[in-house]
C-alpha cells in the first residue's frame, strides 16, 4: 500500500487542486478543526450552527473532519520538505525506547 503523503499527491493531481504554502496548508487545517468543533457541538446536542438542515451530529461526520484535519496537516508537512508519517514515527520510535514499526 501506498504511504499516506503519496497518497495526498495522488488525490491533490487527481482533482487538480492547487497546493498551498505552508501557512495555508496551516490555516486551512485550522479551518478543518473548526468543522471538528461544529459536529462536536452538534454530538453533545443542543447546538446546531446556521443551518439546521445541514446537521452533521454522527460519529461518521466526526471521523471525517478529524481526517481532513489529518490531510492538511499532513499538506503542511510536505511544503516544507517533510514527511509527517516518517516523523511521527521515528518520534514515537524515540518517545518508547522501541521500534513500533516491527
Amino acid at each position: 500500500m501506498k504511504k499516506l503523503s503519496e497518497l495526498i499527491k495522488a488525490y491533490y493531481q487527481i482533482r487538480e487542486l492547487k497546493e498551498p504554502t505552508t501557512t495555508e496548508a496551516i490555516l486551512w487545517a485550522t479551518s478543518e478543526l473548526g468543522e471538528v468543533c461544529d459536529v462536536l457541538l452538534e454530538l453533545r446536542g443542543g447546538w446546531t450552527r446556521n443551518h439546521p438542515e445541514d446537521k452533521r451530529d454522527t460519529v461518521d461526520a466526526l471521523v471525517e473532519e478529524l481526517a481532513d484535519v489529518l490531510m492538511m496537516v499532513m499538506v503542511a508537512g510536505h511544503t516544507i520538505g517533510s514527511d509527517l508519517e516518517e516523523v511521527l514515527i521515528a518520534r514515537m520510535k524515540e518517545k518508547a525506547r522501541a521500534d513500533l514499526t516491527e
